[in-house]
């Protein structure tokens, strides 16, 4: 906010560097000229033409000291951030698929899409679909990256639209090894609209319908519910019983 000085006009806060880089440069304005708020002009201050010139000066050099100021700030903040989202990707060892939400606690939208746009052209991450990225992993004995995880990115695109899902019942048979058959596409009941996506070899589908709270939390423990509910009571035997407790 501005506040009225002596002589007229008015002159402004302290010059500041805000959290996402953005520049506020410091000034005052003396009748019709800006000049540094740091220095303090008595009342009795001459302001003809012949004394102004070097008051432009310091104005430029304070406006090129507040321009250089806001780069090193964003590098820096850029810098810590690509840090962070490297160290996080990592620590989930493998096939963790996300998206830029799951950094937006870190930073801005445009830092964190800059930062995955680089780890992207490095190498150490994997664009699966538009917005959705992976950590491969990679097979020595095959010697080349693996396919990604359909159920990773299925949650990745669930976190980044807020929706609610659920693997449908043969997707959940398959998943814990309980279907010998590797089906075409993975369907999943969500609360969202009706999508899907091509992810690698397979398809990734997204089925709209009410979904109940089945107080379940764990992943493989949603994973096993749906599973029993596809094959339904009379067909669960000890056999199967064995080989989800294995």
């Amino acid at each position: 906010m501005n506040h009225p000085v002596p002589g007229g006009g008015h002159h402004s806060n302290p010059s500041v560097v805000g959290n996402d880089g953005e520049c506020f440069l410091n000034a005052r304005l003396v009748g019709r000229e800006l000049v540094p708020a740091e220095i303090a002009l008595p009342e009795t201050w001459d302001l003809s033409l012949s004394h102004r010139a070097p008051f432009r000066i310091l104005l430029q050099l304070q406006e090129i000291y507040g321009i250089f100021s806001c780069i090193w700030w964003q590098f820096y903040m850029s810098q810590t951030i690509e840090k962070t989202i490297i160290h996080r990707i990592r620590g989930t060892g493998g096939w963790w698929a996300f998206s830029p939400r799951d950094f937006l606690d870190l930073g801005g939208r445009p830092t964190v899409d800059s930062v995955l746009h680089r780890l992207e052209k490095r190498g150490e991450i994997r664009r699966v679909i538009r917005g959705v990225y992976d950590y491969p992993r990679f097979s020595k004995l095959l010697d080349q990256h693996l396919s990604p995880d359909i159920d990773q990115v299925a949650r990745a695109l669930a976190r980044k639209f807020r929706w609610r899902i659920q693997p449908s019942g043969a997707t959940a048979l398959n998943f814990i090894g309980l279907s010998t058959q590797v089906p075409a596409r993975a369907v999943y009941l969500s609360d969202g609209p009706d999508r899907a996506y091509q992810v690698g070899n397979s398809a990734l589908v997204f089925e709209h319908t009410a979904l109940k709270e089945s107080g379940v939390k764990l992943k493989e423990s949603g994973l096993i519910v749906q599973a029993l509910k596809s094959l339904g009571q009379k067909r669960i035997t000890p056999e199967i019983i064995a080989k989800i407790r294995a």
